[in-house]
Order: structure tokens, then C-alpha cells, then sequence
């Protein structure tokens, strides 16, 4: 009976699941592994001016932030959807014109989509928690496709996410 008890604490942990998907630390915060990249590949002629080369058709990873790890602000050129897997309650905040929004994702809302060239971070809702989620990128992720915040520009465009870009952003500059 311990033995199913102490599974059932281990499953309720970060590092559980940092062990069970071998999970990577993530340039941009949190652990991520990808799990799945197609073996398609859209030619760049198909693809929006925004992409310069063949992309595959989409990627697949599972992220994980624990305590106050954070994503820090960054923006993809293609969409993005994620989906709520376990453990508390996710936010991300998204920078869209005109305005900041936060989006909780958990059990009750377990998926959100943040559209291309949107900037976006993303925290644990609790300082002692952790979440995990998986995140679809199509067409498929590119490292040439990630752009991280510039903090000081960041705030120039949304200066009433002054505190919140200044809490979750790496780019000191």
C-alpha cells in the first residue's frame, strides 16, 4: 500500500515527470523535450513571406514550468496551441495590440492558441506548483522562427505591462 501511495506523490511531482519524459531545461525557462516532428516538410513557396525555408508541417513538445520559472517573452512565426496535461494552474500572457491578456490554463480551460508574431510568456499561477502542458507548433517550430524579447522595446509598445514584461523577461538590455 505505501508503495501505490508513494507513486501517487511521485506523479504529483515536477521532478516525476522531468525524470519520466526526460525533460531538458528550455533556453527560454522551464524543461521542454520534443515528442514528435513531422517527417513533412511544407516548401517555402507554400508557406507565408514571413518563413525563409521549407518548415515541417508541425512539431509536437511537452513543457514544463515548476515554482517561479517562468517562459519568458518571446514570439513565434507560426501558431502555437497549448494544452493543459496536469499539475496547477498555467498562465500566459499574451501582448496583443491594444493590450495585455492573461489566459489560466488548467482543467476547465485546458487549451489556448497563441497566434504567430503574438508575444507571449507563461508562469505557474502558484510559487510552490508546477504545470505541465504540450505545446503544438504548425508549421512546424524553427529555431530561426523564435525571437526573444526585447525588454525595453517590449515596454515601449505596452507600456501598461510595464511591472509584468519587467517580471518575465531574461533580455536585460
Amino acid at each position: 500500500m505505501k508503495t501505490a501511495n508513494k507513486e501517487i506523490q511521485d506523479i504529483d511531482s515536477a521532478q516525476y515527470w522531468i525524470d519520466k519524459f526526460q525533460l531538458e531545461p528550455h533556453p527560454e525557462g522551464g524543461y521542454f523535450r520534443q515528442i514528435y516532428r513531422s517527417e513533412y516538410q511544407i516548401p517555402d513557396k507554400n508557406l507565408p513571406d514571413r518563413f525563409d525555408n521549407e518548415r515541417s508541417v508541425g512539431t509536437v513538445i511537452y513543457y514544463l514550468l515548476e515554482g517561479d520559472t517562468f517562459s519568458a517573452f518571446h514570439r513565434l512565426k507560426s501558431d502555437e496551441m497549448w494544452f493543459f496535461l496536469g499539475g496547477d494552474s498555467l498562465v500566459i500572457h499574451k501582448l496583443e495590440e491594444p493590450k495585455a491578456q492573461s489566459i489560466k490554463l488548467d482543467r476547465k480551460t485546458p487549451s489556448t492558441l497563441i497566434p504567430h508574431d503574438v508575444w507571449f510568456a507563461a508562469e505557474t499561477e502558484s510559487a510552490d506548483s508546477f504545470a505541465l502542458v504540450s505545446c503544438v507548433v504548425f508549421p512546424g517550430f524553427d529555431y530561426a522562427d523564435f525571437e526573444l524579447a526585447d525588454k525595453q522595446e517590449l515596454k515601449k509598445h505596452f507600456p501598461e505591462a510595464t511591472e509584468l514584461i519587467e517580471r518575465l523577461s531574461i533580455n536585460k538590455t
